[in-house]
């Protein structure tokens, strides 16, 4: 009788080693085959909380992409207690940056999102994933986070990504960005993902989303409260050489000019919403700047936020701090 139940009692336990073991491995092999379970995706609705960490400060917006096999996307982009949304759309037409507050659009010669790395995006984590052949794993009983490179910009100094996947489900939940000294400069965190949902294409469609945004919005988003401002942060060894102002009220205009250890020139410009829709084309790729949609054009990076457009451009200085400046500029615009 006691051999007996001993021998029931091994048995018990094989079973359930072998059932802990392959629900173990199941779980690896969810995040293993990331690359995978993503190329078989038909849909997914994405949304997350995006904290940017500048020299200048911290900026936390809120960001929900869309997305529809093969090739349609669209990533909403609001910051906190704004009433401006900003929108990336890429379709059968092209790539869109949507500034519904001013009644204008940019099409970008791109091959966004394809070109660089995004946090949000599940096609660009799982392409980073692929690409990188000496990744580096580190494993828990609920999570497992890969540590590989990540592409920013074109000029930029490397940088590398820890993404952090739920062993349950196989997706990510958690997306840092470093700095090569280790220096936290993005965070995402995924707070829900919907897999294959039924998105109607009018989602991505360019003058239905202009026109849908701009339904809801109030006069309270276009009453912008603009003033000019100085970089709150430069990089070492640069002085403000020159300062030229131009216009007076909605016609405003600042071109600053700093000189020293490299050479940068910044111009901010008022802009009153058009009457009717403005397209302006333009070639370069698209970083999401602390919860605004930038466009990077060789060695200038230009955004919008509260009515007012930014340019930042420089030769000799990396285009993360030419972010970097840029985002210092906005600290007197916040509301």
């Amino acid at each position: 009788m006691k051999k007996r139940l001993i021998k029931n009692l091994l048995v018990c336990l094989l079973v359930l080693l072998t059932f802990t073991t392959t629900s173990c491995k199941k779980n690896q092999d969810k995040v293993s085959s990331f690359p995978e379970i993503v190329n078989e995706l038909k849909s997914y609705k994405l949304s997350g909380t995006l904290e940017s960490n500048y020299p200048s400060g911290t900026k936390v917006s809120n960001v929900t992409v869309y997305y529809k096999k093969p090739d349609l996307y669209r990533v909403e982009l609001v910051l906190p207690n704004s009433l401006e949304k900003q929108v990336i759309l890429k379709n059968s037409d092209g790539v869109f940056v949507l500034i519904p507050s001013l009644n204008k659009n940019f099409k970008v010669s791109s091959n966004w999102p394809l070109t660089t790395s995004y946090p949000y995006l599940l096609q660009s984590l799982s392409k980073d994933f692929i690409a990188d052949e000496e990744k580096q794993v580190e494993k828990t009983e609920e999570f497992t986070t890969y540590k590989l490179k990540v592409k920013l910009f074109d000029n930029a100094e490397d940088m590398y990504q820890k993404i952090i996947f739920d062993n349950k489900t196989g997706y990510p939940t958690e997306v840092c960005i470093y700095k090569n000294d280790d220096i936290l400069i993005t965070h995402f965190k995924v707070d829900s993902i919907d897999l294959n949902i039924d998105i109607n294409n009018d989602l991505f469609e360019n003058n239905k989303t202009m026109e849908t945004l701009k339904d809801v919005m109030t006069e309270e988003a276009l009453d912008f409260d603009r003033a000019m401002s100085y970089p709150t942060y430069c990089p070492t060894g640069l002085v403000l050489k020159e300062e030229v102002k131009t216009g007076s009220g909605d016609n405003q205009r600042v071109l600053l000019t700093y000189s020293g250890s490299a050479f940068i020139t910044i111009i901010e410009k008022f802009i009153t919403p058009f009457e009717s829709l403005k397209t302006e084309y333009t070639d370069g790729d698209i970083y999401v700047l602390g919860g605004v949609a930038a466009i990077v054009n060789n060695d200038t990076i230009k955004f919008y936020e509260a009515g007012i457009e930014y340019t930042i451009a420089s030769s000799n200085i990396d285009k993360l701090e030419l972010a970097w400046i840029g985002d210092s500029l906005r600290l007197n615009n916040e509301k």
